[in-house]
């Protein structure tokens, strides 16, 4: 099963939405994983046992897992094309 990480740099209300979002996704294409939501300084401790990083705001480095920008879920604009990117890592 894989495990996606859905960041956030505040209190997780954003990482929520997004994560809601991704578990919508997911389910439409029958793909089974965990989505654990967490704020971006948490990610480090985590990354190793992840297969995706979802992000709500920029990251400026490198976790060794691909990462993504989420914000599409939460603007509309681009979540075709951000949904077809996580389809892609995880399928």
């Amino acid at each position: 099963m894989k495990t996606i990480i859905v960041a956030c740099s505040g209190a997780l209300a954003t990482s929520m939405v997004v994560a809601s979002k991704v578990d919508r996704l997911l389910k439409d294409h029958k793909i089974t994983a965990t989505i654990v939501e967490c704020r971006l300084t948490e990610i480090e401790e985590m990354r190793d046992q992840v297969d995706l990083i979802i992000t709500t705001t920029n990251v400026y480095r490198s976790y060794g897992v691909p990462t993504l920008h989420g914000l599409p879920f939460l603007s509309g604009a681009g979540v075709s094309r951000v949904s077809d990117e996580i389809l892609s890592y995880l399928t």
